[in-house]
């Protein structure tokens, strides 16, 4: 049986949903303005522009932070769901990456997308990393 062509707009989500991955793993980092077909351009060398993360999504915050202690960097105060993604891609120990963690990186997401509620959100985070050994 053939697979049926992808129609223009499955390709033109999937090409959006790219750029907004783009967008959201460069926060941090210096990127220039996006072009109108969505498409990211070279950045030019010494360009200093930053995105804000209020710019990119809609940030959900935590009534009160989370207190996350990694062991060679001391704590870490996790106030906001974007917050706890970057804390959980990047500093989370690879050891600990289990199912818990899987829960919360997939609450978080969630509650940034307005399916979940923030204290669910923070409970799982809490969860997550009570089961690493990691809280604070």
């Amino acid at each position: 049986m053939r697979r049926p062509a992808r129609r223009i707009a499955d390709r033109k989500n999937s090409s959006e949903h790219y750029r907004r991955w783009m967008v959201n793993a460069r926060v941090r980092q210096s990127v220039p303005d996006l072009h109108p077909s969505g498409a990211l351009p070279a950045p030019l060398p010494d360009q200093k522009t930053t995105i804000r993360t209020e710019d990119v999504m809609n940030d959900v915050w935590f009534s009160e932070p989370v207190v996350i202690d990694f062991e060679p960097s001391g704590q870490h105060k996790v106030s906001s769901c974007f917050e706890a993604i970057e804390c959980l891609d990047q500093r989370w120990p690879r050891r600990a990456r289990d199912r818990a963690w899987r829960s919360a990186n997939r609450v978080c997401r969630d509650a940034l997308d307005g399916l979940r509620s923030p204290v669910e959100a923070r409970k799982t985070l809490r969860k997550a990393a009570k089961a690493a050994g990691l809280l604070g």
